[in-house]
């Protein structure tokens, strides 16, 4: 008994002894008191090799991040340089932007105000009335009455005649320009005024049924300042431009030298202006046409002839939309096989008669009395604008 008691104390002496070191400390390979109750190992903890050789644990390599795949870097859209906005014309100084009626002109001398307009039949009621020898208006014409009021405006101590005081026409959509008919009034615009002196009259105009766009042209008479003048809407919104075509038309070269003249009918074109030569008449009945046109026309010069001739004419325009072209019977001369250019005879012409003012696009027709040698062979109409210093705008038509 005595010995299994002392070989139980000998057994645990020796387990003792082998798990400590010679220093007390626990022998390597021996688990620490944390492990030995059974605690986790904290993020100290360092686990050891089977040698007893202290190792770490390996750290868990990351996953490579992924590149991002590089966004594609949009190009600056090119901002467009800004539109300059048009600024519209001064209300009045264009036909495509006029004053609406009612509107004052103020002048030098005058203020001019269209007050108001009488058209179609009472117009032509209160025209017959205003005087006898009034006519109606033409076929295909009607009579317009424009109200107008003045006031002497200037500061010049003296009276000033109304009667002299207003250059008014007006125009529409055929681009024609209508000087005021020749009839009475049934109240005249007359009187004398001194400054802050006001009347009111009537000028009547004759225009063609249904023509639109009606408009006023307004300035002082005698005053050749177009910046001076001013256009007023009869109608509602009234409004004209001109077809942008017109400026494309190119020159003709028929009918430049009298060697290779154009024919009758041609259709030229030479400066601004495209025409035809439409009809000619001579010897005779030229002769009973002249007569019937006037009773104070008189007959042709001594060994001359009246030779008659219609011309249809288009005005193409200008750089300026409102700039007018005037034509009348100034523009033709007339020459044969004696080489003389013919003075024009003074002579009432035919109705209608070549004269008019025109804007871009505006046409007109009528006669123009010539003559020449009686009998005179070879014959041409010379055309040449009145204002014209080249000769790149002269035609020859042949008439014979």
């Amino acid at each position: 008994m005595q010995r299994s008691v002392i070989a139980v104390i000998l057994l645990t002496s020796l387990v003792l002894t082998g798990c400590s070191g010679a220093d007390g400390r626990p022998a390597a390979g021996t688990p620490t008191k944390a492990a030995q109750v059974g605690a986790p190992l904290s993020a100290e903890s360092t686990p050891t090799s089977p040698e007893g050789v202290a190792t770490r644990a390996p750290s868990a390599t990351p996953r490579p991040t992924g590149t991002p795949t590089p966004t594609a870097t949009r190009r600056p859209t090119a901002t467009p340089a800004p539109t300059a906005t048009p600024k519209p014309a001064e209300l009045g100084l264009s036909r495509s932007n006029p004053l609406p009626l009612g509107s004052e002109i103020r002048g030098k001398t005058w203020s001019i105000i269209v007050t108001g307009v009488v058209r179609g039949g009472e117009a032509a009621k209160m025209v017959a009335q205003a005087n006898m020898f009034n006519e109606p208006p033409r076929d295909g014409y009607e009579y317009l009455i424009a109200n107008i009021k003045l006031t002497n405006i200037s500061n010049e101590e003296k009276a000033q005649s109304a009667s002299f005081a207003v250059d008014l026409r007006l125009t529409g959509d055929r681009n024609t320009a209508y000087s005021p008919a020749l009839v009475v009034a049934p109240k005249r615009l007359e009187g004398d005024l001194f400054p802050k002196g006001t009347t009111e009259g009537q000028e009547v105009f004759e225009v063609p049924i249904g023509e639109k766009n009606l408009e006023f042209i307004v300035q002082e008479a005698l005053s050749f300042d177009a910046e001076a003048r001013r256009f007023i809407a009869i109608d509602e919104q009234a409004k004209v431009i001109p077809d942008p075509a017109l400026r494309s038309v190119k020159p003709t070269d028929e009918g430049k030298t009298r060697a290779r003249p154009a024919k009758l009918g041609d259709t030229l074109v030479a400066g601004p202006w495209e025409f035809s030569l439409q009809e000619v008449v001579r010897g005779e009945r030229a002769a009973q046409m002249v007569k019937a046109a006037n009773q104070f026309n008189r007959p042709a010069p001594e060994g001359q002839e009246y030779v008659l001739v219609r011309l249809k004419a288009r005005f193409l325009g200008t750089a300026d939309p409102d700039e007018m072209g005037s034509i009348d019977g100034s523009y033709l001369k007339i020459t044969g096989e004696r080489n003389v250019i013919y003075e024009s005879p003074m002579a009432v012409e035919p109705d209608p008669s070549l004269d008019a003012d025109l804007f871009a696009g505006g046409e007109t027709e009528g006669w123009v009395v010539l003559s020449a040698a009686k009998g005179e062979k070879g014959l041409l109409i010379i055309f040449k604008p009145l204002w014209s210093f080249s000769d790149s705008d002269t035609r020859y038509i042949a008439i014979d």
